[in-house]
């Protein structure tokens, strides 16, 4: 009953990790950073995974599901160790959303300023009995 209890949590397992595979697939193929068919790559294989929400399906197609998220996730790692993110993409990413950086400078300040610059004082606390002994 244990063993049946155990192959059953190993599924959920996968069924996550096929939503997560789906979901970085779906952002790489949105993405210009790198090539939309590592996204549809990695989209494939999440979905490959979620065979597992069905157990009879998924133990019939269970060595192509393995083999095809190997793929995926192994040219999505040579492909950021050898060539990385585009880097003119990426910084033009950046330009296009500087607009936003002064709004956010702004934020920044008036959360991180002293508090008597905003016009409010510090309230004084006595330390606690225990450290005004040691004073």
């Amino acid at each position: 009953m244990f063993l049946q209890l155990n192959t059953q949590a190993g599924y959920g397992e996968i069924v996550f990790f096929g939503l997560f595979d789906l979901l970085i697939g779906y952002l790489i193929f949105r993405s210009t950073f790198l090539p939309r068919i590592l996204g549809v790559l990695m989209a494939i294989a999440g979905l490959g995974w979620l065979i597992f929400l069905s157990p009879p399906l998924a133990s019939h197609l269970s060595l192509y599901i393995e083999v095809l998220g190997f793929v995926a996730e192994l040219l999505l790692m040579l492909w950021l160790l050898v060539f990385g993110v585009n880097d003119q993409r990426w910084e033009g990413a950046g330009r296009r959303s500087g607009d936003i950086l002064p709004h956010l400078k702004a934020a920044q300040a008036r959360i991180c300023s002293p508090l008597p610059r905003a016009g409010l004082s510090r309230p004084r606390t006595e330390p606690p009995a225990s450290r005004r002994r040691m004073l």
